[in-house]
């Protein structure tokens, strides 16, 4: 099954204020056609396409806010996959809170990061969003939840540092699972579920980034990454950028 990720976004932009819609479509097909084609088309509405088309794609919607107020900012961010309004499966969303504040020694950023189970799921394996084993997405869902403290600091005229903490709660469900019994189309048969689903894994990380602006191209950078979970890991990078 060949596939393509396609999106547009529409928004308003102000000095202080933004505020977006975006479509996004996972697209699978045997042949190209004018099915497939319609998705790609700069006027497109995808839900009228996909309504249209009889299905083939996994359809999700994106809703993002962004504030600035004095020194702070304040961003939000909500994804809607699926929702049944009778009610009978569960709503399959993800949310992002954050705020970042600029101080005169450094900038702080905190955000929240929610993903219901089901989220970027479908019922034909070649509509889910992943790709090569790794999501496409938050690495950190579906049936997840994790809070991220940042720090950023300007050492030096040439010499940032970038400092985190975050911590991390998985619950059992994954991108390639789906209910038993339940076709496509098709709802769950009930609304309610735990969240995160048991057992549930707790992971602590904390990644201490130090970068030097070699010139507006080029850069280089060191990273050290400490997990609970996974082995520490030290990385020296450099990058070109055009």
């Amino acid at each position: 099954i060949n596939r393509f990720l396609t999106f547009h976004r529409y928004a308003y932009s102000s000095r202080i204020l933004s505020i977006g819609f975006t479509e996004m479509a996972l697209v699978g097909y045997d042949d190209i056609s004018a099915k497939e084609y319609s998705y790609l088309m700069p006027s497109s509405f995808f839900y009228e396409t996909e309504v249209n088309n009889i299905g083939g794609s996994n359809l999700m919607w994106g809703f993002d806010f962004l504030l600035k107020y004095w020194d702070y900012t304040i961003n939000c961010e909500l994804l809607v996959d699926d929702y049944a309004i009778d009610g009978l499966s569960p709503a399959k969303i993800g949310l992002k809170i954050g705020i970042g504040h600029n101080g005169p020694y450094f900038d702080l950023y905190s955000e929240y990061v929610r993903i219901n189970r089901w989220t970027g799921n479908y019922y034909y394996p070649e509509l889910r969003y992943v790709e090569d084993s790794v999501l496409i997405g938050s690495p950190i869902g579906p049936d997840a939840h994790s809070m991220k403290v940042m720090l950023f600091k300007q050492v030096k005229d040439k010499l940032y540092l970038t400092t985190s903490i975050s911590w991390i709660e998985s619950g059992n469900g994954n991108i390639y699972e789906w209910p038993v019994g339940v076709d496509s189309g098709r709802n769950f048969g009930y609304r309610h579920e735990e969240f995160p689903t048991r057992p549930i894994t707790t992971k602590y990380e904390s990644t201490f980034i130090l970068e030097y602006l070699i010139n507006p191209h080029v850069n280089s950078g060191l990273k050290w990454n400490i997990s609970s979970i996974d082995p520490p890991l030290i990385q020296f990078h450099i990058k070109l950028n055009i």
